[in-house]
């Protein structure tokens, strides 16, 4: 006979499972943030680069360009929040994998020069907590 009532989940480390995960969400970002650069970009026709994705004098609201970058990295916050539903499944963990995915950003981030950019800060703070909390919430739901 089948149980009713709430999901139960049995917590098993499976660091082949976790590592999958984080990968995923990774590629889940920058295909997000990189198909809105291109979007945006074809339509304000500015010429799409690497710097856009890992340089933090991009993020600037005095440049068509760091509107750009800053509307594509929020988008990609939203669509990762909505991933974290069929990726990791769990509210309980959505903070531990966006922490992850940002950790990952900023050590991506690194090659082009460390970050004194305040808005850049404050864009991924800001997206990191939209990440999670949208995330836990749509997990939150389905379970």
């Amino acid at each position: 006979m089948g149980r009713s009532g709430p999901q139960q989940y049995i917590s098993v480390w499976d660091p082949y499972l976790i590592t999958a995960q984080i990968i995923t969400i990774q590629c889940v970002f920058y295909l997000s943030f990189g198909a809105s650069l291109f979007l945006l970009d074809s339509i304000f026709s500015v010429d799409i680069s690497l710097a856009q994705f890992f340089s933090a004098k991009t993020i600037t609201f005095r440049e068509t360009i760091g509107f750009i970058v800053t509307i594509s990295f929020m988008f990609a916050s939203l669509v990762c929040s909505v991933s974290l539903v069929f990726i990791v499944e769990r509210a309980k963990q959505c903070l531990d994998f966006t922490i992850t995915m940002y950790v990952f950003h900023f050590i991506a981030c690194l090659f082009f020069g460390f970050p004194t950019n305040a808005v850049w800060w404050v864009m991924v703070f800001l997206c990191m907590g939209l990440m999670s909390i949208i995330g836990e919430y749509l997990c939150w739901r389905v379970e």
